[in-house]
């Protein structure tokens, strides 16, 4: 159970919940003082979990209160509700904080992107390197949270940069040092794969 709250996972948590309150209270009745010494172990357990996550914000705990709902309880059942409940709120907590978490990633990229797209040395293994992570596993990460991979992303910056500066009157060669290409055939190479027309092109229809 605490492997599937760390992970936010509310379907295998709530099965985990449910396997241990079966074992517990399927010899037969247990009174109401027992159960709660067993639902205490089990939230000590939660708070333990939650502690080793760093999860500091007092606002959610204050909501959760969990030490006081079960002492509120007046039947097993009852303890059972809260516990689910309590179980469902930290799965969610931490679902939405992990989706934060990655949202931040993926802003660092795409910003370190937009600052550095005219290094010509500009790619995935040194944007790995900058954020200190292994290139294969930000290259997966990037491509399952926005769906499209990190060179193309970089390849599209560098062109809509280009289009800009193309517009302004500049040249194609100029065009292509300004924006990170090694050379003009490297750049007339990539446009022409994501627009289907050269920059020459594109300059003529302008």
């Amino acid at each position: 159970m605490i492997n599937y709250m760390k992970a936010g996972q509310l379907d295998n948590a709530q099965h985990a919940l449910q396997d241990i309150f079966e074992k517990n209270f399927s010899s037969g009745p247990m009174s109401v003082d027992l159960a709660k010494c067993l639902m205490f172990a089990m939230i000590g357990t939660m708070l333990k979990t939650l502690d080793g996550m760093a999860i500091p914000e007092e606002s959610f705990m204050d909501t959760l209160q969990p030490i006081a709902r079960l002492l509120g309880c007046e039947s097993v059942p009852e303890m059972k509700s809260v516990m689910l409940d309590i179980l469902i709120q930290v799965c969610d907590y931490v679902e939405k904080n992990k989706k934060s978490h990655n949202t931040d990633i993926i802003d660092l990229v795409l910003g370190h992107i937009s600052e550095h797209y005219q290094d010509v040395n500009l790619s995935i293994i040194t944007i790995a390197e900058h954020m200190d992570v292994h290139s294969s596993y930000l290259s997966k990460f990037f491509n399952e949270q926005t769906g499209e991979s990190m060179l193309d992303t970089i390849n599209k910056t560098k062109l809509d940069k280009a289009k800009e500066l193309l517009g302004e009157g500049w040249s194609i060669g100029d065009t292509a040092v300004k924006v990170g290409f090694y050379n003009s055939n490297a750049f007339i190479r990539v446009f022409k794969k994501y627009e289907g027309i050269t920059p020459g092109q594109f300059k003529s229809m302008l």
